[in-house]
């Protein structure tokens, strides 16, 4: 699938998609909206570069993740700091998570972090292993590898055939889409 040719057709082909990768990739739906605006406006401020790149919204995945991972690190090490117990992750205060998505989220963040950008990128991103690899930052052997131990680890966690690992990753669509997500006009007056 070509790139879309400007930003506005980016921004309104991808940025559901990507808010559901950085839910999966971080369980935080707050991070995962603010991470993906974010890394718009930033996509935006760098338009004249990021527009040429053969795949821009793989500039702009790339670029939420390390967002949403740089908000999220203080959460997942930290403690609370009034009543010094570990912080809980948000969907465990959110009610309208059913069980089968708070099922998935657990046995993702279950994951180390390479084997969970592996399986997410193979599933939501639909990727080639040399093209997780070069994400990743790992050779094709390895990101096999990854790729088999958290397909293994996410059938078991979730007591299901590994080929349904992407419906069940796709079942928490209906959170992403929870994400507010501001206009298309407010990213370029953010990003200029």
């Amino acid at each position: 699938m070509p790139p879309p040719a400007d930003f506005d057709e980016l921004y309104a082909a991808s940025r559901r998609r990507l808010v559901l990768q950085v839910l999966t990739l971080t369980g935080d739906l707050a991070v995962a909206g603010a991470a993906v605006r974010d890394a718009f406006v930033a996509a935006r401020q760098h338009w004249r570069r990021v527009g040429r790149l053969d795949d821009p919204e793989t500039w702009v995945r790339t670029r939420a993740w390390r967002v949403a991972r740089r908000r999220t690190l203080g959460r997942t090490l930290g403690v609370g700091r009034r009543t010094g117990r570990r912080v809980a992750r948000a969907w465990h205060r959110d009610r309208e998570v059913d069980p089968a998505q708070r099922q998935v989220l657990v046995a993702l963040q279950g994951l180390p972090d390479v084997q969970r950008r592996t399986l997410l990128l193979n599933h939501l991103a639909t990727l080639s292993l040399p093209e997780i690899g070069r994400e990743v930052g790992e050779s094709r052997e390895r990101t096999e590898q990854h790729l088999q131990r958290a397909t293994a680890a996410m059938a078991v966690a979730l007591d299901d055939d590994s080929t349904a690992i992407r419906n069940r990753l796709e079942q928490l669509a209906p959170l992403a889409r929870r994400a507010g997500l501001p206009r298309v006009t407010s990213v370029h007056r953010d990003g200029v």
